[in-house]
């Protein structure tokens, strides 16, 4: 009787574990544009958003270099803190209230579409991996603002000014 019932049960085990077995997640490849891309909302924010590309698994795109990190340094007096992340091609650039969300390979159409630092004003910037760093180019025109990485300082060039940033581990309190 043992042996009937076992050999009843044991199929209907093995499939039941078989089935169990086809259901348990695998590790599966998130890329960048599995993510919907984000943008700065209306007001701005006044604390860090949850990072956008946190449960990215794409490596970065050949030739791309690593940005990614908080980044701070003095900017006429104040402090500048942003933060970087990448993920294949695409960058996410947060700090001073904006999201600035972007594929950097050099098409309007896939860069920044958002609002400026401050201003409010509707802007569109096309991305580019150039030089050791991040170019943006807006509107399509030439280059006006610059990210480069020189040894462990990012240089961030923007309407002539030059701030010197500096990574660090994580984000200050209170941003």
């Amino acid at each position: 009787m043992k042996r009937l019932i076992f050999a009843l049960i044991a199929p209907s085990a093995l499939f039941l574990a078989a089935g169990a077995l086809a259901q348990v997640p695998s590790k599966a490849i998130v890329l960048a544009s599995d993510i919907p891309v984000a943008h700065t909302p209306p007001g701005f924010w006044k604390t860090f958003p949850a990072p956008v590309l946190a449960r990215c698994t794409e490596p970065l795109a050949p030739g791309a270099p690593d940005l990614r990190g908080v980044w701070t340094g003095d900017n006429e007096g104040k402090t500048h803190v942003e933060r970087i992340q990448q993920c294949g091609d695409r960058v996410v650039i947060e700090g001073g209230g904006v999201t600035h969300d972007m594929r950097a390979d050099g098409v309007l159409a896939h860069g920044v579409d958002d609002i400026a630092a401050g201003t409010a004003r509707p802007i569109k910037v096309a991305a580019v991996f150039e030089n050791n760093g991040l170019s943006l180019k807006p509107f399509g025109g030439p280059t006006r603002v610059t990210r480069v990485l020189q040894g462990d300082v990012l240089v961030f060039t923007y309407v002539g000014k030059v701030i010197l940033l500096h990574r660090i581990a994580a984000l200050p309190p209170g941003t």
